[in-house]
């Protein structure tokens, strides 16, 4: 696939406080012992929880039909136990965050966390993964990503990813 990472400063944080890029962790983790990994941190853009909805879908046997702005949302929440008002509330009072990380020619892809600890502390645990098609248009204005379409107001954002 032809994914673009939109993430980025990554840093690791070691067992014992230590900061350093991946690249300096791979050359030393190759030559010596080190630390065990404990944090991962980077900056990336924070999705707006007012733009994750849920709708009603047609099927009560199916999944959710979730939507990302106006894109189609594919959530694969692996470790949330929660229901899908659940889920929206936890986005809405910040116990879970959605973070845009990569794009594609057809795809866009999010990860969902889950805030750790006391919020000034700032650690997430990831829970889900979620990603939006392109689609077209029923005003024939051709495909659609949201790649192209979202403009994030905010800088990105530093996340702790434990």
């Amino acid at each position: 696939m032809d994914l673009v990472s939109l993430v980025d400063n990554f840093q690791c944080e070691l067992d014992d406080g230590t900061s350093m890029t991946l690249d300096q962790y791979a050359a030393q983790s190759r030559h010596g012992q080190l630390s065990p990994l404990l944090v991962l941190k980077f900056s990336a853009w924070l999705v707006p929880s007012s733009m994750i909805s849920l709708h009603d879908c047609q099927d009560s046997q199916r999944t959710p039909c979730w939507r990302i702005d106006v894109f189609k949302l594919d959530l694969h929440m692996s470790e949330f136990e929660g229901s899908p008002s659940d889920f929206l509330e936890f986005l809405r009072i910040d116990k879970l965050s959605c973070i845009f990380v990569a794009k594609g020619w057809y795809n866009s892809c999010f990860l969902i966390l889950e805030q750790q600890g006391s919020v000034s502390w700032g650690s997430l645990r990831r829970v889900g993964a979620g990603e939006a098609l392109w689609h077209n248009d029923e005003d024939d204005r051709g495909a659609r990503r949201f790649a192209d379409e979202v403009q994030f107001l905010a800088a990105k954002s530093a996340i702790r990813l434990i």
